[in-house]
């Protein structure tokens, strides 16, 4: 692996505003990734696979900001662009029922006559969105001698990615909400809080993998025909996810000597 970084970190407006500049570059030469595949047994398999070669590229930038008229108050956000691809993977695993003329072109079997991986060069890299965007804000105020009162929310947000090693589904674009309540002790010694994370409960997909989970119980997989002219009588596989975490709460004791 090789690359680097360049930017800026700055303080302005009297050290109330941070801001914070970086571009990046790296470039990866055999690349390992993982791939999920249902085995013969109706189990779960993990697979590591050379990805050949990759390059990812991006902008970030950051801010935080306390305006001098409000005390307690801090403003922040950021945003990263960030390209990341595969320069090489000529041997990339093909989904479920993927016809040669869809790609799964690779890797001819001479005894079967068909084809069994796919060259995904040029396409994005395993959960690696173009975009990502936060914004949020922490106030904090006393209400009494002793105690002060704590309120915080922050806005995510993720353009579409690649949930899947062969490329084939895609989470779309999403942003999630979270928020916090606090009270305690205005010199730190405790702190109690109700938080909430996506609090528009948005499901989004985790980790996946694409195979026909039922009927590879059934047929023990032998109407896989990827890389063929036409689909077998399973056709096209299904997507299996693990969700991310969809609306939560929770109370959080802070305890400091």
């Amino acid at each position: 692996m090789r690359g680097g970084e360049l930017g800026i970190k700055s303080r302005m407006l009297g050290g109330a505003l941070r801001f914070n500049l970086a571009g990046y570059y790296q470039k990866f030469k055999d690349m390992q990734v993982k791939a999920g595949s249902v085995v013969s047994n109706g189990g779960i398999a993990v697979r590591t696979l050379n990805a050949a070669a990759a390059e990812i590229y991006g902008i970030d930038m950051d801010f935080a900001w306390s305006p001098p008229q409000t005390e307690g108050l801090s403003i922040y956000g950021g945003v990263n662009w960030n390209l990341a691809k595969y320069n090489d993977f000529a041997v990339a695993p093909c989904w479920w029922g993927q016809l040669a003329s869809e790609g799964c072109n690779q890797l001819l079997d001479t005894t079967t006559g068909r084809f069994s991986a796919q060259n995904l060069k040029g396409a994005p890299l395993l959960r690696a969105p173009e975009w990502t965007a936060n914004a949020g804000f922490d106030y904090e105020m006393p209400v009494s001698d002793s105690l002060k009162f704590r309120l915080g929310s922050n806005l995510a947000y993720s353009s579409s990615y690649s949930t899947t090693i062969e490329n084939f589904y895609y989470q779309r674009a999403y942003a999630k909400l979270g928020a916090t309540l606090g009270l305690g002790r205005q010199d730190g010694r405790w702190m109690v809080e109700l938080i909430g994370d996506n609090l528009t409960d948005k499901l989004t997909a985790g980790s996946c993998f694409v195979e026909p989970v039922a009927d590879s119980i059934v047929l023990a997989r032998s109407a896989n025909r990827n890389g063929a002219t036409t689909r077998g009588p399973t056709g096209i596989g299904e997507t299996m996810c693990a969700p991310n975490p969809g609306r939560s709460l929770f109370v959080r004791l802070t305890i400091r000597n």
